[in-house]
């Protein structure tokens, strides 16, 4: 934007961003007309003293398909206000990065960068020609930001400036990064249990997954750099074609991100001549040359330029919880290893709920000193891109130190500036509705219902796959009024298109073309059978009903038997034990009463007599008189004293064992 008013305090973003995603060729569109609005306020070429920037795409990207004023959304023919532009407070430059992408000439290959080293030498020398060519720059505060590869030079250039030129030109107030890929070995331990826990894979593909991870990593630690990118890339690839995604760079998109529409956007004759580039120029938002010459530098760790920039500048690390290729799991785990003062108090640090300016969850937010970090839900890697509007805030709020990035209980996003003029008698009631055709296709997530074959490459795809998929009605057929859906999927080894269709008839699917439905047939062969004979089909279903009624009494009789025995108490128990002690005394009693009837046991039984009262003397206990005129009566008595020894013996034995732990301490 124009500058006005004092320019000292008025902050400066520098967008460095980045992306690793690959565009897609669509038909050519006829030239775009820019509104006067989306007209740039200064662009074209900085002079640098060549040198030789990572593996990277066109700041462009971010200009027209993010957070810019202007940008693509369906049609490259067409751009609309951007109602979550960086831009509202804020004056924006976007810097093509590397030398060899977009509009920026390389004037020969030796001149594109290959280290971090050089990146940080040429971005500064843009930003102070910048700066010396805009006076009214020279002391505006200056935030760097970028997203995906930036995660590496954005740190680059923050520690070059800090560390060699403190002093310069550049007031250097702050770093951002979004979804960065900044230590690459920590974080690619994270995507087979991410992937794995977030559900889009099992656990023997995560195996697999991991089984790779370690080939990739002992490649970096030999220091075989593009042998290791090398092995990272296709460990990428199979998580891609194990969880069926469109892009791993957002898990709810059903295609990926329309990148292309900006090459086609800028490739127009009328866009180069707004831009001032010359129309024998094309536009190239990533380059293959470019990615081949900084392939080596993928894997290489520039942590510890964050580590050097957080003890001395604001840094804020946000990302789209929906990334699964470089997103939040994988940032916090290179966050926790790193060497930071600060670190302990960060981690403990409370993580607070972000919610917009309409009271929805807009995201988390965990700050201390320095350092900030902020997920942001609902967004992929694209964090602009899938949230204009709240991106916009959070780095708004970051900069201004206000919201949640103060400590203050307010909610980011509160101030809201219309970016449309709407008449005073405009009614969205008397906007006709958009019709749509009958038998539009819709894109869903499907999930395969029966194990295929590809007939095309013959590959195998389980039950249980999801997909993203088309979806449409068939025409002129429907079952009893139903309507019949077919599918369209492709083979996940050779992309070949397979159709299949619901069968309303049977409760199930169809495989119609392109593949074929790889069954059970024993239990085909069975159902079969069951269906032409009605008689066995009886006879089973009178057996299973037997063995329900079986099976029913069992638990009848099993549910009386425990009741029974819930019912016994302990005082019932010592009852019948008493009882049953007594009968058996009582047995044994009559059996010495008739023996000494019989054989004239008298002898005996008077010497028992005369022991039992031996045993009384040295007891010392009283002795009890009992009238005795026959031998019958004292072996009576004898065998009754015996027996209530016994029963007391006992009773003891079983209260003993039935006591309670306050009866044994007692």
């Amino acid at each position: 934007p124009r500058a006005s008013g004092n320019m000292k305090d008025v902050p400066t973003l520098f967008l460095l961003l980045s992306t690793l995603l690959l565009a897609v060729s669509v038909e050519s569109l006829p030239p775009p007309l820019f509104p006067n609005e989306a007209l740039p306020t200064k662009s074209g070429y900085l002079r640098v003293k060549p040198a030789p920037a990572p593996p990277c795409c066109s700041s462009m990207i971010g200009n027209f398909y993010e957070l810019g004023p202007w940008r693509v959304v369906s049609r490259a023919t067409e751009l609309e206000p951007n109602p979550g532009a960086w831009n509202r407070i804020f004056g924006l430059l976007f810097l093509d990065n590397p030398i060899g992408v977009g509009f920026s000439i390389a004037a020969s290959k030796q001149d594109i960068p290959s280290n971090q080293r050089q990146v940080a030498e040429q971005l500064y020398a843009a930003l102070v020609e910048f700066i010396e060519q805009n006076p009214s720059f020279e002391h505006r505060p200056v935030y760097i930001t970028g997203e995906s590869y930036a995660g590496k030079y954005v740190p680059a250039i923050g520690y070059y400036i800090l560390k060699e030129k403190p002093n310069g030109k550049v007031n250097l107030k702050g770093l951002a990064i979004g979804n960065g890929l900044t230590d690459p070995v920590t974080q690619l331990r994270t995507h087979a249990v991410n992937a794995c826990y977030s559900g889009w894979i099992n656990a023997k593909q995560r195996e697999e997954l991991e089984k790779a991870q370690e080939v990739s990593i002992s490649l970096a630690k030999a220091q075989k750099w593009r042998e290791a990118a090398d092995t990272r890339l296709e460990l990428l690839s199979r998580l891609g074609n194990m969880t069926g995604l469109a892009t791993l760079y957002n898990t709810e998109r059903t295609i990926p991100y329309r990148m292309d529409l900006v090459a086609d956007l800028l490739n127009q004759r009328e866009a180069k001549r707004v831009l001032g580039v010359s129309e024998t120029m094309r536009f190239e938002e990533c380059s293959d040359e470019v990615r081949d010459i900084l392939w080596g530098d993928l894997m290489k760790s520039v942590k510890f330029m964050v580590e050097y920039a957080v003890e001395r500048t604001n840094v804020m690390l946000y990302q789209g919880m929906l990334d699964l290729r470089v997103g939040l799991v994988s940032t916090e785990e290179w966050m926790k290893t790193m060497n930071w003062s600060g670190l302990g108090m960060f981690l403990s640090a409370e993580r607070r709920v972000w919610k917009d300016g309409d009271g929805d969850l807009a995201g988390y937010v965990q700050r201390w000193g320095n350092l900030s970090h902020v997920a942001v839900s609902g967004a992929g890697h694209l964090v602009p891109t899938d949230k204009a509007v709240n991106s916009r805030d959070m780095i708004e709020a970051w900069v201004l130190g206000k919201g949640l990035f103060s400590g203050e209980d307010i909610i980011m996003g509160e101030r809201k500036v219309p970016n449309k003029y709407i008449p005073p008698d405009f009614d969205p009631k008397k906007i006709p509705r958009l019709r749509k055709p009958n038998n539009q296709q819709k894109k869903i997530r499907f999930m395969l219902p029966v194990r295929i074959r590809c007939n095309t490459c013959g590959n195998y795809m389980s039950e249980g796959t999801k997909f993203n998929c088309r979806e449409d009605e068939v025409i002129n057929e429907t079952y009893l009024g139903i309507k019949i859906h077919r599918f369209y999927i492709k083979c996940t080894n050779c992309s070949a298109e397979v159709t299949i269709k619901t069968d309303s008839k049977n409760s199930g699917y169809i495989v119609e073309s392109g593949a074929v439905g790889v069954y059970n047939g024993l239990e085909e062969e069975e159902k079969h059978k069951v269906a032409e004979n009605a008689l066995e089909s009886l006879e089973k279903r009178t057996k299973v009903s037997k063995r329900e009624i079986e099976v029913m009494a069992a638990l009848d009789e099993m549910k009386s038997l425990k009741s029974r025995r819930a019912s016994v108490s302990l005082d019932s128990l010592l009852e019948a034990l008493n009882r049953r002690k007594n009968l058996e005394e009582e047995n044994v009693e009559e059996e010495l009463l008739i023996k000494s009837i019989k054989f004239g046991t008298r002898t005996r039984i008077d010497e028992e007599k005369n022991d039992e009262a031996l045993d009384e003397k040295k007891t010392k206990k009283p002795k009890r008189r009992v009238n005795c005129t026959s031998p019958i009566q004292i072996s009576s008595v004898r065998i009754v004293s015996k027996k209530t020894a016994k029963v007391t013996r006992g009773l003891d034995s079983l209260c003993h064992n039935y006591g309670s732990d306050s009866d044994e301490e007692k």
